[in-house]
């Protein structure tokens, strides 16, 4: 694995495979990776979950008893790929709906 930030300290977020299916089976082993990987590389960023599958309220839900006092945010219904920005703005209507900004090229200053 080439990792170029440090997942103990650096803010990022976790994108899940656009292959993922939608079903029970599939979001129980992501809340399983995903305890794995918070013990492994215990942060104290908010945990930022992406996923291009509308399953985020339910994944969200899921995981929230799993992570206790851990900041969690569940995004559904958005498309990544490898080496994007994400911007993600205040949330709207009592946190229904996050403004969600992907920045998909970065030129350097």
């Amino acid at each position: 694995i080439q990792l170029d930030l440090d997942p103990k300290t650096d803010a990022y977020v976790l994108a899940l495979p656009a292959s993922l299916p939608v079903r029970y089976a599939a979001v129980l082993t992501v809340i399983n990776a995903l305890v794995d990987f918070v013990a492994r590389f215990p942060n104290p960023h908010p945990l930022l979950v992406v996923a291009g599958q509308d399953f985020g309220k339910a994944l969200g839900m899921l995981l929230r008893p799993q992570l206790q006092q851990l900041p969690l945010a569940v995004i559904d219904e958005v498309i990544v790929r490898a080496g994007d920005y994400i911007d993600i703005g205040t949330p709207l209507f009592g946190g229904s709906v996050v403004p969600v900004t992907v920045k998909s090229l970065a030129f350097p200053s």
